[in-house]
């Protein structure tokens, strides 16, 4: 969220950043939309939680992109509970 509100109040500098996509070296989630994203710290990861694939289909996993290996985890979680993120 921080990067958005940077982008849209310093549009002048926004413009002039450049974007690339981040080799991986394992099959990364399937694409979505309206997930949840975090960086964290200790592990030097970015974790995305659930999202939308469809009008019909929400995501309720936890993945894990390590930025010093470039590998994509699935999360196990303990609770069946949460419905989701959208």
């Amino acid at each position: 969220m921080m990067i958005l509100h940077f982008l849209l109040l310093f549009p002048t500098i926004s413009a002039s950043l450049n974007f690339t996509r981040l080799p991986y070296t394992n099959p990364p989630p399937p694409a979505r939309c309206y997930n949840a994203m975090d960086y964290d710290p200790v592990t030097n990861s970015l974790i995305i939680f659930g999202g939308i694939k469809s009008n019909t289909e929400l995501y309720r996993d936890i993945w894990q992109f390590e930025l010093n290996t470039k590998l994509w985890n699935m999360l196990e979680t303990t609770s069946s509970y949460y419905l989701g993120m959208f």
